[in-house]
């Protein structure tokens, strides 16, 4: 929780007129629309196995998981970049994601 700036919101929200959620607001979400989730391993926003839990209720949900990687995997990767051209060109296509099967490199620093 401390990597997510959400202190203040809660104040911010309170201008804004709403209304209570729907119950259906928690159900899972289910289409047959192709969608492209996309993960790091080291995410700790959402992480692969929300993604995983996600494609479980989709009829069409191409997972794509890279070691090394946090919340950002799309920044800065144009093997991902490509994943998701490829993609959104035509969803319904069958994607090769095995560039995304090689780790980014982790380096890491001492505080």
């Amino acid at each position: 929780a401390a990597a997510v700036a959400a202190a203040g919101l809660e104040e911010l929200c309170e201008e804004w007129e709403r209304t209570p959620a729907a119950e259906t607001a928690d159900d899972a979400v289910s289409t047959s629309i192709p969608v492209l989730l996309l993960s790091g391993t080291f995410d700790p926003i959402t992480p692969p196995d929300y993604a995983s839990e996600v494609a479980a209720t989709l009829e069409v949900a191409t997972e794509v998981e890279q070691g090394g990687r946090g919340h950002g995997i799309w920044a800065g990767s144009d093997c991902i970049a490509q994943i998701v051209q490829l993609f959104v060109a035509d969803p319904a296509r069958s994607l090769d994601t095995s560039c995304a099967d090689e780790p980014v490199p982790v380096e890491w620093a001492r505080p």
